[in-house]
């Protein structure tokens, strides 16, 4: 990923960064190196770092960048882009039509687990007050430093889980019989097969949507215009740590900021957006 100050003030109030490790305490916290303190000039008032990083879509559960190249992956994400550009409606109606089917079921199925639950556990004010105990000794023995504290904790998270599945056998109300039960265990296997038949006859109109609507015009277009916008921002992200990664511009990102430099840079950009110099921050005034 690529960091920029905010202020900027040149190369220095930038840098590649990369995630080496994850904070696990809820905070939106970063620890950075200690020398980008003295070379971004932060100085602890309102100053802030804006973090542009690169999008990845999800394959097959891996990650896989969004970049621009000859992959079938690339393809399929570009189809995809084109999809949602010039077919958006299209592509709503087919996934709505899909939950219209799988909604029904998927909530039938989550009252036949209900049901099913109830044979194994109970609700009440005792066993609610047992699993917080539990979840207490956990978050405890979480935070703890100490090893036998550790080891003392996971001992008690034993013992009061048994005690909460001692409790559960004990209190168990049997609301259904056997064969009421194995009824519930057949329905919810047809339902199972009747949710794949729905996801299998949803992918087979999407690709069809794809082939027969998606893909004309996606040939009809340049590659610009069928660069998906998440490659387009990966491509723009490459370029600033190429540029910044240069050993060229080494002396600029390590040194601190000149100001006839940003007083030049001021003036160039008045220049280009076609501006009187004297409407410059005064700061940079001729």
């Amino acid at each position: 990923m690529f960091g920029i100050r905010i202020p900027t003030e040149g190369h220095q109030s930038m840098f590649v960064a990369k995630v080496v490790g994850v904070l696990n305490n809820g905070a939106s916290q970063a620890i950075v190196p200690e020398h980008l303190v003295t070379r971004t000039g932060w100085d602890y008032d309102i100053d802030s770092i804006y973090l542009s990083m690169k999008e990845f879509d999800v394959i097959d559960g891996q990650y896989v960048e969004y970049t621009k190249n000859d992959s079938d992956t690339y393809k399929r994400q570009s189809l995809e882009y084109v999809s949602d550009v010039y077919f958006s409606k299209t592509k709503d109606a087919l996934k709505n039509a899909y939950l219209k089917e799988k909604i029904p079921l998927v909530n039938e199925l989550a009252d036949i687990n209900a049901k099913i639950n109830a044979q194994a556990s109970i609700d009440n004010s005792v066993i609610r007050r047992l699993k917080q105990e539990y979840k207490n000794l956990q978050q405890q023995r979480f935070y703890s430093k100490n090893v036998s504290e550790r080891n003392a904790l996971a001992k008690a998270m034993e013992l009061k889980s048994a005690e909460i599945e001692a409790y559960n056998t004990a209190n168990m109300n049997p609301a259904i019989s056997d064969a009421e039960l194995k009824a519930l265990y057949d329905t919810k296997a047809s339902i199972y097969s009747k949710l794949k038949k729905v996801k299998s006859d949803y992918d087979a109109k999407y690709e069809k949507f794809i082939k027969e609507t998606v893909t004309p015009k996606w040939n009809s277009l340049n590659e610009y215009r069928r660069m998906p916008r998440a490659a387009k921002d990966n491509a723009i992200i490459d370029t600033w740590i190429g540029i910044h990664s240069d050993i060229k511009n080494t002396l600029n990102k390590e040194k601190p900021n000149e100001f006839d430099h940003s007083k030049a840079a001021a003036a160039y950009i008045n220049r280009i957006a076609g501006y009187d110099n004297s409407m410059m921050n005064q700061h940079f005034s001729y």
